[in-house]
């Protein structure tokens, strides 16, 4: 990845810098300098239904 300029950071970046000094550097990567505006958004369908039931998308866990 570094050969093509991906930036990754890991959760030994995350417990070595802080989770908001590791955001902030990932979102430079994305818009340096921050002139431009960003929307993120978070799919509540990636998660498991036996964390957040009622997603929409049926979970792995097995049915009785």
């Amino acid at each position: 990845m570094q050969s093509h300029g991906i930036a990754a950071y890991n959760m030994r970046d995350v417990d070595r810098l802080g989770i908001w000094e590791t955001v902030r550097l990932a979102l430079n990567q994305i818009c340096p300098g921050f002139k431009r505006p960003l929307h993120l958004s978070f799919d509540i369908d990636a998660l498991d239904d036996l964390e957040v039931s009622n997603t929409g998308t049926p979970g792995t866990r097995l049915r009785e």
